[in-house]
């Protein structure tokens, strides 16, 4: 049976294989990617959903466990979203490692190191984001929720990045 290509790729590869877009395009989305990615490392729950418009679609797959898991429909939707992150987690530090832009499309890797329940929990992801007029109106995350998970729950991990 043949494997399915990840659906990260997928989207990367439409992206390489689109029509040329505009040079301004690309610079708006990466300051605007850039801007979010400060106010993250910053834990700035207010910034980021400055950056969001009121039809954002901001989705987090995986543990089902996990609080904020799942898909956010809407500015306010985003909003809860974000406070019931930050009432739960502390951001220590957040760094875009990589950062690919065409148009109104961005991917990024980011390095992030927080604070959950009692444990420290390292997590690399991926973000897919779309802006739109200056606002993101898409946020699509890939992570590990399954170390957040267990340290939200404070059982064991197999996660050697998850420690107490």
């Amino acid at each position: 049976m043949p494997r399915c290509p990840h659906p990260v790729l997928v989207s990367a590869l439409s992206l390489a294989l689109a029509a040329p877009v505009n040079a301004q395009d690309s610079a708006d989305t990466r300051a605007v990617v850039e801007a979010f990615g400060a106010a993250q490392a910053a834990g700035d729950g207010s910034a980021m959903l400055a950056l969001m418009a009121e039809d954002v679609r901001w989705r987090l797959d995986g543990d089902p466990s996990v609080p904020w898991v799942g898909e956010h429909r809407g500015k306010y939707a985003v909003g809860s979203f974000l406070e019931t992150l930050t009432s739960n987690v502390t951001i220590e530090n957040a760094e875009v490692v990589a950062l690919a832009v065409d148009g109104p499309n961005a991917f990024s890797a980011t390095t992030v190191s927080m604070i959950v329940g009692d444990c420290a929990v390292a997590s690399n992801n991926v973000k897919r984001f779309e802006v739109r007029d200056g606002l993101i109106v898409v946020h699509n995350v890939y992570e590990d929720s399954w170390a957040v998970a267990a340290a939200l729950t404070a059982e064991d991990s197999e996660y050697p990045e998850t420690a107490r």
